[in-house]
């Protein structure tokens, strides 16, 4: 089950959402925002070598689907205000609900040569 992250204040004049980067148990590099994407479509569908995620909804629902150890697979939504860490080595796809939106908080920079695309080749490097 995820964790709730989002501190909301909601009255009349509309809604507040609270997030403390100190929530993170890691110190964030790097910082990204989807959102816009057509429903029931499906990003992601990589793995990070040695990037650590937290994931967080801001809107919506996301269905994501997390594989480890190359055939442990788990599947859970996000909702709005809700977070996951995704630790390395994990291989993840995400499928977007009606107007979701998700930011993405990574203890590293970009970079392509970290990413891995293929669950098979992933549960290889895993053993």
């Amino acid at each position: 089950m995820s964790n709730k992250y989002l501190s909301e204040f909601i009255d009349e004049r509309g809604n507040l959402s609270v997030f403390l980067p100190s929530d993170v148990p890691f110190e964030i590099q790097r910082m990204f925002i989807i959102s816009g994407v057509p429903e029931d479509l499906s990003r992601g569908g990589h793995g990070h070598l040695g990037t650590t995620q937290f994931l967080l909804c801001t809107h919506g629902e996301i269905e994501i689907t997390e594989i480890k150890n190359g055939n442990e697979k788990r599947v859970f939504s996000l909702k709005s205000g809700y977070g996951e860490l995704i630790l390395p080595m994990r291989w993840i796809s995400m499928k977007f609900m009606k107007q979701a939106q998700l930011i993405v908080f990574a203890d590293k920079q970009y970079d392509p040569g970290d990413y891995f695309l293929d669950p098979k080749k992933y549960s290889e490097m895993d053993q």
